[in-house]
């Protein structure tokens, strides 16, 4: 077992503001990702963890320019959401079903990435 689980965590997950570029078509603008797509990603996270915590706590971070590294040549602009939680085995494979059967084709994303660590209360 992970020295994470049942601890308590920051969680930072990734979403993209803009959908990749057309492969076929590099040189067109990137389509920006509407705000419908982002509400329903925040009301999926609150759904599951708001039931199990009976509310939640967040914040959103938009970075005004592109995220630092390159995916296959490509910058990306991300929106961050930072979850504090207590984070379980169960959560975590919740996160990696959502992530792969529900975001990854809303986003339309190879990769999508969340981070995570330890938080030690004082």
């Amino acid at each position: 077992m992970l020295p994470f689980f049942r601890s308590r965590v920051r969680l930072y997950i990734y979403l993209p503001l803009e959908y990749n570029p057309d492969p076929e078509h590099p040189e067109r603008p990137r389509v920006e990702i509407s705000d419908e797509a982002h509400t329903a990603t925040i009301t999926e996270i609150e759904q599951y963890l708001g039931e199990r915590f009976e509310g939640l706590n967040y914040e959103f971070v938009v970075k005004k320019r592109p995220a630092y590294g390159l995916w296959q040549g490509i910058e990306d602009k991300l929106m961050i959401l930072h979850l504090d939680v207590t984070f379980s085995r169960k959560d975590f494979q919740w996160l990696q079903r959502v992530k792969d059967t529900t975001w990854k084709i809303r986003y339309q994303q190879f990769k999508m990435y969340a981070i995570y660590h330890r938080i030690f209360e004082l």
